[in-house]
């Protein structure tokens, strides 16, 4: 049965990241390690402890801790915690997008991703940091700060490139 759960929580995650709005080439295969692995079928969890790894492709997350959240043999929930856990990804026009925070939280089902606890957002040089950040994938909408979060926005953009 952990067989099972194991092939299907891979299968999600490739899924998952084939409509991921950062994506450039999912159909490589993807490369998890970690420490430890613990896998609960009553619950529906697979947990990966201990500087875990995730690659595929240009898409990479580091963290100390992720937890996969199942429900009817799919991924409802990925959950990542590190000092900071960090995401790394291209886009499409080759452009470089990280993401770090003490938790990483992605809602499969409305897309949605909630850094907590020293969060930032680098797209090129333009960062965004808060201690909450809450962006939808679907929508493109993004939301930093509001009465939940213990510091100001801080944002640093980058002059656009002139031509010659």
């Amino acid at each position: 049965m952990y067989r099972k759960l194991s092939l299907i929580i891979v299968a999600s995650l490739f899924c998952i990241t084939a409509g991921n709005a950062f994506a450039v080439d999912r159909s490589q295969p993807i490369e998890l390690e970690a420490d430890q692995v613990e896998l609960d079928d009553n619950k529906g969890t697979s947990t990966y402890i201990g500087n875990v790894r995730l690659k595929q492709g240009e898409l990479s997350l580091q963290a100390n801790r992720v937890i996969v959240f199942l429900k009817d043999s799919k991924i409802i929930r990925i959950q990542a915690e590190g000092t900071p856990a960090k995401f790394k990804d291209k886009l499409e026009d080759n452009r470089l997008v990280e993401a770090e925070a003490t938790q990483m939280d992605y809602n499969v089902s409305n897309e949605e991703i909630l850094l907590t606890g020293d969060g930032m957002l680098n797209q090129n040089g333009n960062i965004l940091r808060n201690d909450r950040i809450h962006y939808n994938l679907a929508t493109g909408t993004l939301k930093a700060g509001g009465k939940d979060a213990e510091q100001r926005v801080k944002v640093i953009l980058q002059p656009a490139e002139t031509s010659p």
